[in-house]
């Protein structure tokens, strides 16, 4: 897929969001009420600041775990996925094109919404905040490599996409997205959002390089997984039965 065909598709899902308007602005409140009822809880300025970052890196990265799992049940269901098997694009490759449409998609709802949360909250916006703003991607990037670790038994499976949600559910409250969990701390570590909180708080490298780390590790085991369970159910067939 060319530049100028991604670029249609993401105009053409941006312009289907225009027909959920009613539920995008109601999702977009349920999240204001939501956000600002978490910041409210704190009375540090630094704890403020942290938790907000925190939260607009979990809304980038929410989608991360579930989006590839919705993405290969919808095209299994329609049997799309035959004709994306036969032509010369790699399923994988096709999914990576519909997980960066989907970033930028999240980025145009996101930065509105949490500009507006700032700005009602006067939160105060550091000159580190672009340095932040790239290692949230990075988190993003890495969740979706963990989305597509978990969308891979789809191709076997047909419906993981309960899984992954309620694996965002725990994310949310026992990865530290929050605060730093008092139970299930082995939990939290495999994930990058405490470190992302500890770097935010010290400014220490070491965490980065492990939010690095675990974003690569995420996409290796993604990848590798996900092409072995294809031809699994390439040569089983599977994959063509829902």
């Amino acid at each position: 897929m060319s530049l100028k065909i991604l670029a249609h598709e993401f105009r053409r899902q941006f312009f289907e969001l225009g027909q959920y308007k009613i539920n995008l602005v109601f999702a977009n409140l349920s999240l204001l009420v939501m956000i600002t009822g978490y910041l409210g809880l704190f009375s540090s300025t630094a704890d403020v600041f942290t938790t907000f970052t925190s939260l607009f890196c979990w809304y980038m990265a929410t989608h991360g775990i579930t989006h590839p799992s919705f993405f290969l049940e919808d095209e299994i269901q329609d049997r799309t996925i035959v004709s994306v098997v036969s032509s010369d694009q790699r399923v994988l490759f096709v999914l990576v094109q519909r997980i960066l449409i989907q970033m930028v998609l999240d980025l145009v709802k996101a930065l509105p919404l949490f500009a507006f949360i700032a700005i009602f909250m006067n939160i105060q916006i550091p000159a580190t905040m672009p340095v932040l703003f790239v290692i949230v991607m990075l988190v993003v990037i890495g969740i979706y490599g963990l989305g597509t670790l978990i969308g891979s038994f789809t191709l076997v499976s047909h419906r993981t996409s309960n899984i992954a949600a309620l694996l965002s559910y725990f994310i949310f409250f026992f990865a530290g997205v929050l605060e730093t969990p008092s139970i299930f701390p082995l939990f939290a570590e495999a994930f990058p959002f405490i470190w992302f909180k500890h770097y935010i708080a010290t400014g220490s490298y070491i965490y980065l390089l492990i939010i690095l780390f675990q974003s690569l590790m995420y996409w290796v085991l993604g990848s590798v997984v996900f092409r072995c369970i294809l031809n699994r159910s390439l040569k089983r067939g599977s994959m063509f039965y829902v």
